[in-house]
């Protein structure tokens, strides 16, 4: 159950971390829910081009938009198997979606679900015998389900009293990353594939969603974001700080790593339409790897919208500790407007009361911002709007 938040643009600043996002697709309609096909090559994807969902295909590296499965009824979330010759996908035909699989050479899709309720979110493991997706089989509660292809037994991973949504399979099989609401805010989880603990992975104060696995294990991206805005934000995947790659006043979402790594597909309203865009993802350079990213960053920022005072959290590491810091508020055009806090901040958490005023001390203009903190490791920012 994807969610598809439309913002109007307002303008974009994409971190150094992440590359120049390129437009995939170009309908007026909207497009999300990409997924990659496992050489690369190609991308599926999610269009309301008919009035409710079609799947369509386009090459990676852009090109014509191919029309793969229309039918009455809205298909979504499709998930390209691991030997490219299938894909999975949520289907409504006169009813709650079920979960479908479609040839990639055509004929008629077989329905692998035939529940009254909603099943969504289908994800391949990576052996392609098994189809992880979230299904309401216990109450009026959403869980995580397996289903083996081959017997079509279905098997209950989660058990958490509300709902959970969009599996992601890691690489090696072992785990499944999902987003389980708690207290009203989704948070990306993850749970052993086999059954066992789940481990929450996020913590921020707004929705943390549809998590997707880098292929080498060791990295989750995320959409995250509230109030209808959206980022993509990564984290290791054995946990630790979150990092946001796009600090856009634009809403981002449904992101998918390419399978080799470099690259991760998501839909974003950057040119005034939900489109597919894909950048390119270096974070060998960006973050530090091999190893955990830098853990100094901006922890929590609310309320979001806010109009006259907003609470800052900042966390700066024992590595950035001593060194000077800054912690400001940008507009759309990167113009600093107000400095919250500066110097040599210690290691820990750090939290400042905004009063939603410029340099000067007079009010701000309603408008999108962009709080930053800046450190010997880099900055980190998180929008937030004013409203007056």
């Amino acid at each position: 159950m994807r969610f598809v938040l439309v913002v109007l643009i307002l303008a974009s600043a994409i971190p150094a971390r992440a590359g120049s996002p390129v437009r995939l697709t170009s309908d007026p309609a909207v497009d999300y829910s990409p997924s990659w096909s496992p050489d690369g090559s190609r991308i599926v994807f999610t269009s309301l081009r008919s009035g409710d969902g079609d799947l369509y295909t386009v090459p990676a590296g852009g090109g014509t938009e191919v029309l793969f499965l229309g039918a009455a009824g809205a298909d979504d979330e499709p998930a390209w198997s691991p030997d490219g010759q299938s894909i999975a996908f949520a289907g409504s035909r006169g009813a709650p979606p079920d979960i479908y699989l479609a040839d990639l050479e055509g004929g008629t899709p077989t329905r692998l679900t035939t529940s009254s309720t909603a099943d969504a979110g289908p994800a391949w493991s990576p052996d392609g015998t098994r189809l992880a997706y979230s299904a309401f089989r216990v109450g009026s509660q959403a869980d995580i389900y397996v289903r083996t292809l081959a017997s079509g037994v279905e098997t209950r991973l989660t058990t958490y009293t509300g709902h959970e949504f969009q599996p992601a399979w890691s690489p090696d099989g072992q785990w499944i990353a999902y987003q389980r609401m708690d207290a009203g805010v989704f948070h990306v989880y993850k749970i052993p594939a086999a059954g066992g603990t789940p481990v929450r992975l996020t913590s921020a104060s707004h929705h943390q969603v549809e998590p997707s696995w880098s292929p080498d294990g060791q990295w989750i991206v995320f959409a995250g974001g509230g109030a209808g805005l959206g980022d993509l934000y990564v984290i290791p995947s054995a946990g630790g700080d979150s990092v946001n790659l796009t600090s856009s006043a634009a809403d981002e979402g449904t992101p998918a790593w390419s399978p080799d790594g470099g690259r991760i597909a998501y839909h974003a309203d950057l040119g005034g339409n939900l489109d597919v865009w894909i950048m390119e993802i270096d974070l060998s350079s960006a973050v530090g790897v091999p190893g955990p990213p830098r853990c100094s960053g901006i922890r929590s920022l609310g309320p979001n919208p806010v109009r006259s005072s907003a609470e800052v959290v900042c966390r700066i590491s024992e590595r950035a500790a001593g060194h000077a810091a800054r912690v400001e508020v940008h507009d759309l055009m990167g113009r600093s407007v107000a400095v919250i806090a500066e110097g040599g901040l210690t290691a820990g958490e750090h939290r400042y009361r905004w009063e939603t005023r410029d340099a000067p001390g007079g009010p701000l203009r309603a408008g999108v911002y962009f709080v930053c903190l800046r450190t010997v490791e880099g900055t980190d920012s998180s929008r937030i709007v004013v409203l007056k």
